[in-house]
């Protein structure tokens, strides 16, 4: 993760919020006693004709996310070229009425 991150941020600048997080984290488990809100269970394999169904259903999920990924720059690409929208900017598309964010 701090490869992805090390273009643009600094580790030292994601420590205080580290620092805070883990100290919020144990300050509530030892005063409030509190469980996590999400538990996952253990998976269990019964038998290992099962670890081919889960080798592909991961495939098949990662399919599914680069056919997303791909889906959502496609929409990005087009809809770049559409001008503002004069229904969220009303001064802008000739209304007589300029609005807020007209020049």
């Amino acid at each position: 993760m701090v490869e992805v991150l090390r273009v643009r941020y600094e580790v030292s600048r994601f420590l205080p919020i580290i620092v805070a997080s883990v100290v919020g984290a144990v300050i509530s488990r030892l005063l409030l006693h509190a469980d996590p809100i999400l538990s996952v269970p253990t998976l269990d394999l019964n038998n290992h004709w099962e670890l081919p169904n889960l080798i592909l259903l991961g495939l098949a999920i990662g399919v599914l996310a680069i056919g997303f990924i791909g889906w959502c720059e496609f929409v990005t690409v087009r809809t770049r070229i559409w001008s503002d929208l004069p229904k969220f900017y009303p001064g802008r598309s000739g209304n007589r009425h300029p609005g807020p964010l007209d020049p």
